[in-house]
């Protein structure tokens, strides 16, 4: 029995259900993150496409405007997913310190003996880098055109 007259089996479901409560939120995040990206580089490209603007307002404010909303998009997302990770970790924590043995009731989830390096190369955590990694760069070879354009 585990405190308050929980089995050790109920408190596994409730931890897995924990789990895939914090994956379902993570693949949600990793959703909009995705698709937010990849409409603001639709419009983005759309909109610098076109010969005649709806709006007059010169492409280096486009850029540097999308490129502002996908940096923090992409921020917003990172810090979303590695809260939770966090949480999965803590579950982890939790069932890890019940001392349960393996051959009586499986842990809460497959435990993966990856490295931290190779940790970092999962999807939650290296598209929102990645993203925010290309939106800096359009930032900053924005940056160069604007002065480039202005020396002229």
């Amino acid at each position: 029995m585990i405190e308050n007259d929980i089995t050790i089996v109920e408190y596994n479901k409730i931890l897995r259900e924990m789990v895939r409560h914090e994956n379902e939120l993570s693949n949600q995040r990793l959703t909009w993150i995705t698709t937010l990206n990849g409409l603001m580089f639709t419009a983005l490209g759309v909109i610098l496409n076109g010969k005649d603007h709806y709006i007059k307002i010169p492409d280096h404010i486009f850029i540097t405007g999308f490129s502002l909303l996908g940096i923090v998009v992409s921020y917003s997302g990172l810090v979303a997913l590695d809260m939770a990770e966090d949480s999965k970790e803590r579950f982890k924590n939790l069932w890890n310190n019940k001392n349960i043995s393996v051959t009586k009731i499986p842990p809460i989830w497959g435990d993966i003996n990856r490295s931290k390096f190779e940790r970092y190369f999962l999807p939650w955590h290296i598209i929102p880098k990645s993203l925010m990694v290309f939106w800096f760069l359009l930032l900053g070879l924005n940056f160069v055109s604007f002065i480039s354009d202005f020396l002229k």
